[in-house]
């Protein structure tokens, strides 16, 4: 009887969505195409699928000058390319740009640098931060180093301010890298935000700057802990934990992780973290080797271009995982969001779950109809009546 009804359900709800007028049903909107053919100075950036959507990814560069937090993101449908999602920020300056064309500079010991035009404060994306006040727009040379650092100079050589340095292999968990006239701890605000999600789901969680190995090890053994995040200098198999030098080894995570059930979801925050994520890597004793009820979620191959969305992506992230989203689609969402960053993060796991402890229904397979599985996604009602099939 339960079965007859629900067969039912979705007869009406197909009835429904489809007797929806045409340009409604498809959501058919070619404007935003015609506005971006028209857009000059637009570089792509990001051009696939991610999840079941078609993503392209344009930011604003103007005679190699790079105009930051300047973009247009574009979600089509895999199906028919109609638009999804529009979205775009785009100055209009006040600038002649061929005044900086033949402007070079190239600090030493550096492995990279371009110029950068901030709009406004606001364009500094919780990433950059200046030592005095700046009058906007702001052109400067963005320069970055092998240790990770990102520096910002004006354009008399000068340094005036700093960017969020990359978790490379080299210094510690949630703290030490040598900033001019900051504090030891730059990922500081990475982490509590992580922490302030934990509490969220949780009720009680421990957030721990330069910790030492034996701490680290009795959180990663005990039971109770569920959710792990650690954000530091090192890759798939070591990351460095303090001042004192004492890495954390793939090897000890065994150990630690031996008498206990896999971690719920390990959020592993190196450059290199997930490179590999096979036997004898972070991800994998997390893990415990399983597929199931755990998920790790982690860097791989990061580059400077990218690592200034980080924040943003993780806020994303955590923010579609508290919506009661599965931890996956949480995460295809937050890259879809932010597809530069799409090439720099993996995910490893159970695609099913949240961070709930919840198992999300698998829709049959017969049921193709993106307004229906909108409606049913939307009204939990119809998926537990769905799952009775």
């Amino acid at each position: 009887m339960n079965k007859k009804i629900a067969s039912g359900v979705i007869v009406f709800l197909l009835i429904l969505t489809t007797s929806l007028p045409i340009a409604i049903a498809l959501n058919v909107n070619i404007g935003p195409l015609n506005e971006i053919e028209n857009i000059d100075y637009k570089i792509l950036k990001y051009d696939g699928i991610i999840g079941n959507l078609h993503v392209k990814y344009w930011t604003h560069e103007v005679n190699g000058i790079n105009i930051q937090n300047d973009s247009i993101l574009l979600h089509l449908s895999i199906e028919d390319e109609n638009v999804i999602k529009y979205e775009k920020t785009w100055s209009d300056l006040d600038i002649t740009f061929s005044d900086y064309e033949d402007l070079t500079f190239e600090p030493e010991d550096s492995i990279g640098q371009k110029l950068v035009i901030f709009p406004d404060k606001d364009d500094l994306m919780n990433f950059y931060s200046f030592f005095n006040t700046q009058d906007y727009p702001l052109i400067c040379w963005e320069v970055w180093y092998s240790d990770g650092s990102t520096l910002l100079y004006n354009l008399d050589e000068e340094i005036i301010g700093y960017g969020v340095p990359m978790p490379i292999d080299g210094f510690s968990l949630s703290g030490w890298h040598w900033i001019p006239g900051e504090p030891d701890d730059p990922w500081k605000y990475y982490r509590t935000n992580a922490n302030m999600w934990f509490e969220k789901w949780l009720g009680s969680t421990e957030s721990i700057s330069h910790p030492r190995k034996s701490t680290l090890s009795s959180y990663v053994s005990n039971p109770s802990v569920t959710l792990f995040y650690e954000i530091a200098h090192g890759d798939f198999r070591d990351f460095l934990l303090n001042d004192k030098w004492e890495r954390y080894y793939f090897s000890t995570a065994y150990d630690d992780m031996k008498d206990r059930q896999p971690m719920r979801f390990a959020f592993i925050g190196s450059c290199n973290a997930m490179d590999e994520t096979g036997e004898d890597t972070f991800s994998h004793s997390f893990r415990k080797g399983q597929m199931t009820d755990t998920v790790t979620i982690g860097y791989t191959e990061m580059s400077q271009d990218p690592w200034k969305y980080s924040f943003s992506w993780q806020i994303y992230l955590f923010t579609k995982m508290d919506e009661e989203n599965t931890i996956y689609d949480s995460f295809i969402a937050a890259c879809a969001q932010y597809p530069a960053f799409e090439p720099v993060v993996k995910f490893v796991g159970d695609e099913t779950i949240t961070v709930f402890n919840k198992t999300r229904t698998v829709m049959p397979s017969f049921i193709t109809n993106p307004f229906l599985l909108k409606l049913i996604k939307q009204f939990p009602i119809f998926e537990r009546l769905i799952n009775l099939i």
